[in-house]
């Protein structure tokens, strides 16, 4: 019977937010590493802390087009789903992201690891 386990994010400093400093592909911030042996649930959300409505690109494991996401985040719009219980494995699939201004999107989450 599989084992489900509560873990933060693999980038985030004490479960802290993560700022988004890149803004493209090449300079994207890492969000989580998902664990070599295990399917990692991943639940993401975005902040918009800027004074504009931005896009956020999400990359699953790659960043070629069939693995991003691509997500309008508006201002004031508090916490914003952008990952429902996606699953991923292996160290080699980092999940990171860039958005069209740096420092403007914070992300949070949590990840169910099953064993």
């Amino acid at each position: 019977m599989p084992t489900y386990t509560k873990v933060p994010l693999s980038a985030a400093v004490s479960g802290q937010q993560i700022q988004i400093t890149g803004t493209s592909a090449a300079n994207r911030t890492t969000i989580h590493t998902p664990a070599a042996s295990a399917y990692d649930e991943v639940w993401l959300y975005a902040t918009n802390v800027d004074a504009s409505n931005r896009n956020l690109t999400v990359y699953w494991g790659a960043t070629g087009s069939s693995h991003q996401m691509i997500c309008a985040i508006p201002y004031q719009a508090g916490r914003v789903l952008i990952v429902d219980g996606k699953l991923l494995s292996g160290t080699a699939n980092t999940i990171s992201a860039s958005a069209s201004t740096g420092n403007a999107i914070n992300i949070d989450g949590f990840v169910n690891r099953i064993t």
